[in-house]
């Protein structure tokens, strides 16, 4: 009955790691999407802004 103990108990820690571990990667994923829509955003703004510039200029 010991050794069967010995046998799970790090199964069950080695479990919780890759668990966490796919979590982790997920936020991660999450992040970098998140990162990705701002980056195409503040690239947007821009050309929008300069493109007010350019009409601006031209009036």
């Amino acid at each position: 009955m010991n050794s069967l103990i010995l046998v799970t108990a790090p199964a069950c820690g080695i479990v919780n790691s890759i668990t966490k571990g796919m979590v982790l990667d997920q936020k991660i994923k999450q992040l970098q999407t998140g990162k990705k829509i701002l980056q195409t955003q503040r690239t947007n703004e821009k050309a929008v802004f300069d493109e007010t510039l350019k009409t601006q200029k031209i009036s």
